[in-house]
């Protein structure tokens, strides 16, 4: 009987290939994302919270503005009742973001709004699919804490979106997530 040649190995199994979102179009969702947030917020502090918590706080940011428009740049401090109003402001919109992101990128399975409209998505990178809960929360929570430091996170995210080579930011890096275009991928965990 003639040797016979090994059997060959059987054929891998054919990956999709993955897009990584580009920073332009990841920019403007986040623009997009952050206009509903300021939205949203923006209803809720002038028509539920304020009118209720700080009845003062509109009318002393009005006499303040005109103040500053008449002295500048020789103006006072804000009133009292201004700065605890916007304070609360800026929390309410720190908690309006959190909600807005864990919930839209939850419901979704890794799309914001933002996202939705541009076709990107969010995929875990130890999963290869959609993001577990707890991934997006900590996108959420790194993503609202902007609105309370804005300048050092969101330069420090931009700065590591424009310069890491996989274009993450620092949501990203954090959770262990990829944002990509076109759809999720079904890849199962073994």
């Amino acid at each position: 009987m003639a040797d016979l040649p090994p059997p060959s190995p059987p054929p891998l199994p054919q990956l999709p290939v993955i897009y990584i979102a580009g920073r332009g179009m990841r920019v403007f969702c986040a623009l997009l994302d952050f206009t509903i947030i300021l939205l949203l917020t923006s209803f809720l502090v002038s028509k539920v919270f304020w009118p209720q918590m700080y009845p003062d706080a509109w009318p002393a940011l009005l006499e303040w503005n005109e103040e500053v428009a008449a002295t500048y740049p020789n103006y006072s401090e804000p009133p009292e009742a201004a700065k605890e109003g916007v304070g609360f402001a800026q929390a309410v919109c720190a908690m309006v973001a959190w909600i807005y992101f864990y919930a839209s990128e939850t419901i979704t399975r890794g799309s914001s709004l933002g996202k939705s409209v541009f076709g990107l998505r969010v995929i875990s990178l130890k999963r290869g699919t959609y993001p577990h809960p707890l991934e997006i929360g900590v996108r959420a929570s790194v993503k609202s804490t902007c609105f309370l430091l804005p300048f050092p996170l969101l330069f420090i995210s931009l700065f590591l979106l424009l310069l890491h080579r996989q274009r993450r930011s620092a949501h990203d890096l954090l959770a262990h997530t990829i944002v990509i275009a076109g759809p999720p991928l079904l890849i199962k965990p073994k």
